[in-house]
């Protein structure tokens, strides 16, 4: 085999593993200067780390590109560590102090502690561990395994799409996520078809490219309909002040 052929072939695997967790560094990078969370949602991480736990046991009875668990123990392992940084900075600005074992619904993932959220993932794994070991022979469980787990995160940036159709508005949206969004959803795409991976992971990439266009389509269309509703008065008023 040629060295490029090699690379041609080695390459895109390593993306595949670290592609995923890259965006989320200048994320990291940020909080830790800025000692704020700012709007960041620790549920993204929470949706994450369960979609790629699912992942993995989904390998137990549907075989798929090493590259590909590979990429989901990187992005438990980022998610871990930007679940930890929000935590620390949350906590060190004083507010009350809440913990899993108090059992309010209202502070799930809002603890004080990341030891309780390393307990709530493996107590996760234990539980999931339990059925699969159960189900283990049943091709149907780990059909619906992986759609669990694949959908979880296609599905990951629908709360942006349902927020800009609420607000009628992209603004304070950046451009340049959602594209990064998109080319690294056509490569996955595009990944999982040249390499003929299972159904779900065809899919669920499709969907999760589906999605980009359509919050890349919100952005135009919001932006001609603002352009479309300016008032002509205003218009002129902004005129006649210029000509003053």
């Amino acid at each position: 085999m040629s060295i490029v052929s090699f690379l041609l072939r080695f390459l895109p695997d390593v993306f595949m593993v670290f592609g995923g967790a890259l965006p989320y560094l200048p994320q990291y990078q940020q909080i830790r200067e800025t000692r704020t969370t700012g709007s960041f949602s620790k549920h993204v991480c929470l949706v994450l780390l369960i979609a790629n736990s699912l992942r993995i046991f989904f390998r137990v009875g549907e075989i798929y590109e090493t590259a590909l668990i590979l990429q989901a123990v990187v992005m438990i392992f980022a998610m871990f560590a930007l679940v930890e940084l929000v935590v620390r900075v949350n906590h060190s600005k004083g507010r009350s102090e809440r913990f899993m074992g108090d059992m309010k619904p209202e502070d799930f993932w809002n603890w004080s502690f990341f030891v309780d959220y390393l307990q709530f993932i493996v107590l996760f794994w234990i539980v999931t561990a339990f059925i699969t070991y159960i189900f283990l022979h049943s091709p149907t469980y780990f059909s619906v395994l992986g759609f669990l787990a694949l959908g979880t995160e296609a599905f990951l940036a629908t709360p942006q799409l349902w927020n800009n159709y609420q607000n009628k508005s992209t603004t304070g949206m950046s451009m340049f996520m959602v594209m990064g969004w998109l080319i690294g959803d056509i490569f996955k795409t595009g990944y999982f078809i040249f390499l003929n991976q299972p159904f779900q992971f065809v899919l669920c990439g499709s969907l999760q490219v589906t999605v980009d266009c359509l919050i890349i389509c919100q952005v135009f269309y919001y932006k001609s309909s603002s352009k479309m509703t300016v008032d002509p008065e205003d218009l002129t008023a902004v005129r006649r002040e210029k000509a003053a």
